[in-house]
């Protein structure tokens, strides 16, 4: 069964295109998709503050749409990513899959470390 991908709107896909990406970054979207579907709402964007994965090269973080599955669905996607790829092992406290509201609405955000390995 094909999964749905979706992107937000015309300036997300811009700055997938224009933009590189991590490659462990790139192998968790993909297994997302193609594991539940997704919905791209955020990659690269310029930074908010000091330390914003978002801004990196190549871009570290991307945002997704909360609402694109139940909430229960949503749950279980983010225990199963960060059940399968740990962010730091210096730092164990730090997750790659949360979801949160940093003032845009509830959303997955997706983050890796140079140092990111799949458990």
């Amino acid at each position: 069964m094909i999964k749905p991908i979706q992107i937000k709107d015309s300036n997300v896909l811009r700055a997938l295109m224009e933009k590189p990406y991590h490659p462990t970054l790139l192998d968790i979207v993909v297994w997302i998709a193609d594991t539940y579907g997704v919905c791209i709402t955020e990659g690269h964007r310029e930074a908010l503050h000091s330390g914003d994965v978002h801004n990196t090269d190549p871009c570290r973080a991307m945002d997704l749409r909360y609402w694109f599955y139940s909430p229960d669905l949503a749950r279980a996607i983010c225990d199963n990513i960060n059940c399968r790829w740990e962010y730091d092992s210096k730092r164990p406290d730090m997750r790659v899959a949360i979801i949160h509201n940093s003032g845009k609405g509830i959303h997955f955000h997706i983050q890796v470390h140079t140092n990111t390995k799949r458990r």
